[in-house]
């Protein structure tokens, strides 16, 4: 497998009703945040990265957020357990599609945790404990960055 490899997946027409849009004014333009993500995704290819799309359903909106529903940890793939209940629909299908490539791994309930609380620094996870990420799925998560002689510090959230 070339590496480094960007797991990407489309923005679905249901995307403005993404957990993130919800409330916002402006509402979330879907044509926009398509030509948004379209120049990342050249920004990843032109930066050496080898782009690799991942299925995206369309009655996921959050979707295009592939870091929430999977954590790589160098030949692991953690499944996250998205505090969110809209979004744990998601995971099954990035589990599935990377499955054959990575050692895979799960939070299980009660902890919760979405990838996108999941910072990385060198040999340091930075987790944000969140409405999204609780205590439980931190611990989980790093019994396992553990393995891999990864430290695992816990960052409360404030204001996001």
């Amino acid at each position: 497998m070339p590496y480094p490899i960007a797991f990407v997946r489309t923005v679905p027409d249901s995307f403005n009703t993404a957990l993130a849009g919800r409330g916002s004014e402006p509402a979330i333009d879907v044509t926009a945040a398509r030509e948004q993500h379209r120049r990342y995704v050249a920004h990843l290819s032109d930066g050496g990265f080898a782009v690799e799309w991942l299925e995206t359903p369309p009655s996921f909106p959050d979707g295009p957020f592939v870091e929430d529903p999977g954590v790589l940890l160098f030949g692991t793939l953690v499944l996250t357990r998205p505090g969110a209940p809209t979004r744990r629909g998601e995971v099954a299908g990035v589990g599935g599609a990377l499955a054959d490539r990575f050692e895979v791994r799960s939070i299980e309930a009660p902890g919760t945790l979405e990838g996108g609380d999941v910072l990385r620094f060198g040999g340091r996870l930075y987790v944000g404990r969140s409405a999204r990420t609780n205590d439980d799925g931190i611990q989980q998560l790093a019994a396992i960055a553990a393995e891999h002689g990864i430290e695992t510090i816990p960052v409360a959230v404030h204001g996001a």
